[in-house]
């Protein structure tokens, strides 16, 4: 019996694994999503997270900025990440059809020239079991519409779109978290089908679509990140033709995410305490002097301060400012004491 499209098994990520991130939203340019989904080969719950952590990479340089040229690289842009990062446990064939499938995904783009391009989105993709590691090329075309997000993105924190297990749920989440300031979002049928890839003929029958995509997708989205997601049905006579979505973020759900992840972490033996945050700050682009990263780890109470203020940078996306937040929670009470 072949998978279901939705299959999560295997899929889920820790949240060890997801602790280890790096504190950040990212933000996914609406105009690669949707020349993205317009492909007869989609991207899989592992390629998209695959995509997901490039972009987390290319955030900084990301323009906003119209008028500001977006040059092509003279070359492809290789980035390299450890499997651990997409997928929790070991290593299997899920992980090693997802890195040699990706190459099938192709877009078509308008070159400076004005030609239409078509052009492989990831040319090279190479998985490396010894190490680990996935290293994966983007196309040099692709790269300015990665950067650029001028004309709309989504803006989610990285932690909650990697607990999504389900391609719909991605996908959906992506869309959702868009109108997540506006509080609601309403689409056609028509429109919101092709948004989620859902082409099967099956869901030209609304209770199908609504069961098996719509209902699926946002138990997930409930469940595991801070989007609760509510909707109604949009009718014409008695046929349904649109959803409006409401959207609210659930700030009880997180207080209780933060204080349980918090708990966790200071539960640890004070060695490993010391070895994590030793590593979070040689892994992160943190700007502290060499002085107070040493302050930070001479002191248990620093050190569990930091893993406390870390979980809230990681978890609260009202927190922009990662270096300051941190900043203050560790430095700004013992100086105020003098």
């Amino acid at each position: 019996m072949a998978k279901s499209k939705n299959s999560n098994q295997g899929l889920q990520l820790s949240i060890g694994n997801l602790l280890e991130e790096k504190p950040v939203s990212i933000r996914e340019p609406m105009n690669l999503l949707m020349l993205l989904m317009q492909q007869e080969v989609p991207l899989s719950v592992l390629q998209r997270r695959l995509y997901w952590l490039i972009l987390r990479e290319l955030k900084s340089s990301q323009v906003y900025d119209r008028d500001q040229k977006i040059p092509i690289p003279e070359k492809d842009q290789r980035f390299t990440f450890h499997y651990s990062e997409l997928y929790s446990g070991h290593t299997n064939q899920t992980v090693r059809d997802a890195i040699n499938e990706i190459h099938k995904l192709t877009v078509k783009i308008q070159t400076e020239k004005a030609n239409l391009t078509s052009v492989t989105v990831f040319p090279v993709a190479h998985y490396e079991s010894g190490e680990g590691t996935i290293t994966v090329d983007v196309h040099r075309y692709v790269i300015p519409l990665m950067l650029r997000i001028t004309e709309g993105y989504s803006s989610f924190v990285l932690y909650h779109a990697l607990k999504l297990s389900s391609d719909y749920a991605q996908l959906l989440f992506s869309l959702l978290s868009r109108f997540k300031k506006d509080r609601s979002w309403q689409i056609s049928i028509a429109e919101l089908r092709p948004l989620l890839g859902a082409k099967n003929v099956a869901y030209d029958r609304y209770h199908n679509f609504q069961a098996r995509v719509i209902d699926i997708a946002l138990k997930q989205i409930n469940t595991n990140t801070n989007l609760k997601v509510t909707y109604s049905q949009v009718k014409k006579g008695k046929s349904v033709v649109g959803l409006n979505f409401q959207i609210q973020t659930d700030e009880a759900w997180l207080k209780e995410e933060i204080k349980r992840e918090v708990q966790e972490y200071l539960a640890k033996p004070y060695d490993e305490k010391w070895k994590l945050v030793s590593k979070y700050l040689m892994d992160y682009d943190w700007s502290f002097s060499l002085a107070q990263k040493n302050q930070i780890l001479q002191s248990g109470k620093n050190i569990d301060t930091f893993l406390r203020t870390y979980v809230y940078i990681l978890r609260d996306e009202s927190i922009q400012d990662y270096n300051a937040y941190m900043g203050k929670a560790l430095f700004q009470s013992s100086a105020d004491k003098k």
